[in-house]
């Protein structure tokens, strides 16, 4: 920056004849070169803290940066904003459209993630949270009391614990929409107690004390040998770096299958294979 900017333009100057109306030019003249506002002000930080060090120095008597003014910039910090309620409908429509077109295997998957939706935006549950589910927790049926849902715990890395915080325990009260939207997905889901799971693995019974995201075991994935390793998966992804230890495999081989990664007990673990592929593990 001093380089390139600074001191191409004020190098010139002795330090003690460099005025306000100097910086503003050298601003103007940033500015008509296609710099940034943000760039601008940077490089005046830079400026302004020289030419402190010269006054204190006794090379300077004032400080000319101290008087000048930084560049509106705008505000560039992510804003979030609630949906409108026909935002929500727009998306819940989306998700009709999308269990209409699934295929059998697709469609349970696609009608819990439209609940999953539906509970996470009303009630602005965190992942953990909704992962930590229990039917336990949603009182759908109680003629006492009107139809809640109470956090409870959390479900990180496959471990259930205590909430992310003392005041994440918390108990909210369903409206009628969602409360209808629980109870019409308890009914066709593998529902075996209230310990269960409210989002689990839709298909496999089985499974329904595993958290939502065990619903994979592993990437699907096609290995061939003919021109080297080369893994893809089925959408075309190439995976063939993440598994390089495989490079021992006999030639003019094809096979379709999962790769998956085992934890310490050896059974497939969905989010070690996802960190595994990250870098952040072991390979597969």
């Amino acid at each position: 920056m001093l380089e390139q900017h600074l001191v191409p333009y004020f190098g010139r100057m002795q330090l003690d004849t460099i005025e306000p109306v100097d910086v503003d030019a050298y601003i103007a003249k940033k500015r008509r070169a296609g710099l940034s506002a943000a760039t601008v002000n940077r490089q005046l930080n830079v400026l302004r803290r020289v030419c402190k060090l010269a006054v204190r120095a006794g090379k300077m008597r004032v400080n000319p940066v101290a008087s000048v003014e930084a560049l509106e910039e705008p505000d560039r910090r992510l804003r979030w904003r609630r949906l409108q309620p026909e935002e929500i409908g727009a998306v819940a429509r989306g998700f009709d459209e999308l269990i209409l077109e699934a295929d059998r295997d697709e469609r349970p998957w696609v009608e819990q993630a439209r609940v999953v939706f539906l509970v996470v935006y009303g009630l602005s549950l965190r992942r953990g949270e909704v992962l930590g589910l229990r039917w336990r927790s949603v009182r759908l049926a109680d003629p006492e009391r009107r139809p809640s849902l109470s956090v409870e715990a959390a479900t990180v890395r496959g471990r259930d614990g205590a909430p992310k915080s003392t005041t994440s325990r918390r108990t909210l009260v369903l409206d009628e929409f969602l409360a209808g939207e629980l109870f019409d997905h308890r009914g066709p889901s593998r529902y075996q107690g209230e310990g269960e799971r409210v989002f689990c693995h839709p298909l496999n019974a089985s499974n329904s004390a595993r958290p939502i995201f065990s619903q994979y075991d592993g990437f699907r994935a096609i290995l061939s040998t003919e021109n080297g390793l080369q893994v893809r998966s089925r959408r075309g992804w190439n995976m063939s770096e993440r598994v390089s230890e495989l490079d021992n495999l006999p030639a003019r081989l094809v096979l379709d299958g999962e790769l998956v990664a085992f934890n310490d007990e050896g059974a497939p673990h969905w989010p070690l294979l996802c960190e595994s592929f990250m870098g952040t593990a072991r390979s597969p």
